[in-house]
């Protein structure tokens, strides 16, 4: 299949309907319903030319034999020189820096449907869903350079010279930070969700709204293993079975641990990280808040008393439940406790 050209190609039969052999015979072949060739038996293949691009054309095939009975015909419809829509561009990658994103794909070399792309012009360029530039085919690589301090989504297109032109499906998404290191970060487990790793969402708004600089990922190393470039990490984890387990062997328990040992400060939030899941196969944080070893709970969470420094705040509680960690305090100060019992749910600890 070319621009212009129409490969056709089939296997002859060897008998009548009847079963007798059928020895001499053509194979007679239209396009638009219109005669184009008669085709000597054991060819089995024919191309039409003189075609074009971007056309759809529709075959049919018959056998005649030498006294011009015929089979019955066989349909097929293809495009001149392929679909007309390209394939997407591939592997989409973004590095960011303090003040751009630099962006690289791969062009892509066939169209939607397999067929070779002969006509690509360009890759259009889009950054959170809206079109910002392009490059022409071949570049591979653009650099965007927008507002600081902000993680952007980008994704990329192909596009043909045909007119009107053919705008391929999106690429990946390739998510991208531009600009420094932030003060805070906001860490959701990456296997937390539902309404308890929404919190995370909540936390970087609050932040986001009284000036820090702050970025939300779910990769606590986004910018490198070195943790301490932080002020403070807000690490959100989730409510069973909604929720992220830092895992005794994994690396982040470590390095949070690391962070906290060389003066970082730590909000954590999630329902089993403190005493069930250290028991499961899950890294031992109790120290980071001078908790003692405690049971998995007394009853859901209905609302929250503050205590001591906290004891202002009083609020109703409506998230997910199932049955999480009772905190024992052993030099941490408790902050918050479970309205419907003395179930300790929040501590504060200056190690």
């Amino acid at each position: 299949n070319t621009p212009t050209g129409m490969d056709l190609s089939w296997t002859d039969p060897s008998t009548y309907g009847n079963g007798d052999p059928l020895t001499d015979f053509t194979i007679e072949v239209y396009r638009d319903g219109g005669f184009v060739a008669s085709v000597a038996m054991g060819t089995g293949n024919y191309t039409d030319t003189g075609l074009t691009d971007g056309q759809v054309y529709n075959y049919e095939i018959y056998a005649k034999d030498l006294n011009d009975s015929t089979s019955t015909p066989v349909a097929a419809s293809w495009t001149a020189g392929g679909a007309a829509t390209p394939s997407a561009p591939d592997s989409l990658e973004g590095v960011g820096g303090p003040t751009e994103a630099v962006l690289t794909c791969t062009d892509p070399t066939t169209q939607i449907d397999g067929t070779p792309l002969d006509d690509l012009d360009h890759i259009n360029i889009y950054r959170d869903g809206a079109l910002i530039g392009s490059v022409p085919a071949g570049t591979g690589t653009y650099t965007d350079t927008p507002p600081q301090g902000v993680s952007y989504d980008y994704h990329v297109t192909a596009v043909d010279n045909e007119v009107p032109e053919n705008e391929s499906a999106p690429s990946n998404t390739a998510g991208v930070y531009v600009g420094g290191t932030t003060n805070f970060l906001v860490w959701v487990g990456p296997d937390a969700a539902g309404a308890g790793a929404a919190s995370g969402d909540s936390i970087f708004a609050a932040l986001a709204a009284n000036g820090e600089s702050v970025f939300l990922t779910n990769d606590l190393f986004e910018f490198g293993n070195d943790l301490s470039v932080y002020e403070g990490i807000f690490v959100v984890l989730g409510i069973f079975s909604n929720n992220h387990v830092i895992a005794a062997t994994g690396p982040e328990g470590p390095a949070l641990d690391a962070y906290l040992a060389n003066g970082g400060r730590i909000y954590l939030e999630g329902g089993d990280c403190f005493n069930y899941d250290p028991e499961q196969g899950g890294y031992q944080i109790r120290p980071w808040f001078d908790l003692d070893d405690g049971p998995d709970g007394s009853g859901d969470l209905a609302g929250v008393n503050g205590l001591n420094d906290l004891s202002a705040f009083n609020f109703s509680y409506a998230g997910e439940n199932n049955w999480m960690d009772e905190l024992q305090p052993l030099g941490s100060t408790p902050v918050w406790q479970n309205n419907a019992n003395t179930d300790i749910s929040g501590v504060f600890n200056v190690g």
